[in-house]
């Protein structure tokens, strides 16, 4: 069982740090960063 689960967490580790060195991947997640931010400036969180 925790082979197993070991097993799971590395592959998805594995996928994430592949999908964060995607260019693409990383140009989405700032636009949504900076989504977020300019969201929160206009409601007043920042």
């Amino acid at each position: 069982m925790w082979d197993h689960t070991g097993e799971i967490l590395t592959n998805w580790g594995k996928d994430s740090v592949a999908r964060m060195n995607s260019a693409k991947n990383a140009y989405v997640f700032d636009n949504i960063i900076n989504y977020l931010m300019q969201k929160s400036a206009e409601d007043g969180l920042v």
